[in-house]
């Protein structure tokens, strides 16, 4: 988590690095090709009281060496597995995943390593 930015959508919008204090909320999912998936645990969305809870991976870009995660750009979160699985469109969990990663431009190809094979479908 030392090396990731976040593009904070506040007043002013600085690239800032993720504190350290606030590292250990984090976990970093996979990454592959300049892309990177992190999570941040329910602990931390009480701590930082974040909107939306936890349901999405954060997903950044390697940018100067340094991974951003924009939030002004579509590709900066994906539903997580436990959302995918509830799309309501009669898709698997890995289906409706890879119809985001498309839809928002992450190569569909990355998802095993970025955020894994998801629930077993059943």
């Amino acid at each position: 988590m030392a090396n990731i930015d976040q593009q904070r959508n506040d007043q002013v919008r600085a690239i800032k690095a993720v504190p350290a204090a606030e590292r250990h909320y984090y976990k970093v999912l996979g990454c592959a090709d300049g892309w990177l998936a992190y999570s941040i645990s329910d602990a931390g969305v009480r701590a930082l009281q974040l909107d939306g809870g936890n349901a999405w991976y954060k997903i950044a870009r390697l940018q100067n060496g340094r991974f951003l995660c924009d939030v002004r750009q579509e590709w900066a979160s994906v539903f997580n597995w436990e959302f995918q699985a509830t799309n309501n469109q009669g898709l698997t969990a890995q289906q409706a995943m890879d119809k985001e990663f498309a839809d928002k431009g992450i190569p569909v190809e990355l998802r095993p390593e970025l955020v894994g094979d998801g629930p077993a479908a059943g």
